[in-house]
């Protein structure tokens, strides 16, 4: 792995910044209905991102939330039909709406492989997709805290003209995902962790 063993903590040489008291405000890009809050550094640069291949830092410890048309997919990946999907390869925490993707040994991603390479990367889950954002109801997108210090994928540019497509491409993703829920927040964060058992395969 280029950027270290994803379970461990991220290597402070590939972070875009080492804490966020480095981050003075937010400039407001809108795409579409949605209002992206990209972080101003100090130095005047922007906090962006681009995914880098192969990296597999964001695949644990990280519970997925899956949206209705990610069990079908899922399920039809599996041979299965969608309420054998849910028993046998999710966890229904009490008190949240979506079902969670079961993990295996260090809340590693069960569709993870050796190499840590994802084996279903055509039709990764939602919260995959918008990686390493989150949005609420409301339509306001910003960074997860957690990938402040796990996602190498962060760095610093001057403009996010540079990300555009990328940003673009999230923002439809965002769009599609706020359409399937239909109250409340996607839960990427706050995981009622005790409820989630790992898999045993």
């Amino acid at each position: 792995m280029r950027y270290g063993t994803p379970d461990k903590p991220l290597d402070p040489k590939f972070r875009a910044i080492q804490s966020k008291d480095e981050i003075t405000g937010f400039v407001k890009v809108k795409a579409g209905p949605l209002v992206f809050h990209v972080p101003k550094l100090k130095n005047g640069k922007l906090l962006l991102f681009k995914c880098r291949p192969n990296c597999g830092r964001c695949c644990y410890p990280h519970h997925l939330t899956l949206l209705p048309r990610d069990v079908e997919n899922l399920a039809k990946k599996e041979g299965m039909n969608e309420a054998e999907f849910l028993v046998k390869k999710t966890v229904i925490s009490k008190g949240k709406v979506l079902p969670m993707l079961k993990t295996l040994e260090k809340e590693r991603c069960q569709y993870l492989n050796k190499s840590e390479k994802c084996t279903i990367y055509p039709i990764r889950p939602h919260p995959c997709r918008v990686y390493p954002f989150q949005y609420d109801k409301d339509g306001q997108v910003g960074i997860l805290e957690e990938a402040m210090n796990n996602c190498p994928g962060l760095y610093q540019g001057n403009s996010i003209k540079a990300a555009e497509d990328l940003y673009v491409a999230i923002a439809n993703e965002t769009v599609l995902g706020m359409k399937e829920i239909k109250s409340g927040l996607l839960l990427l964060q706050g995981i009622e962790q005790e409820n989630v058992k790992p898999l045993n395969i």
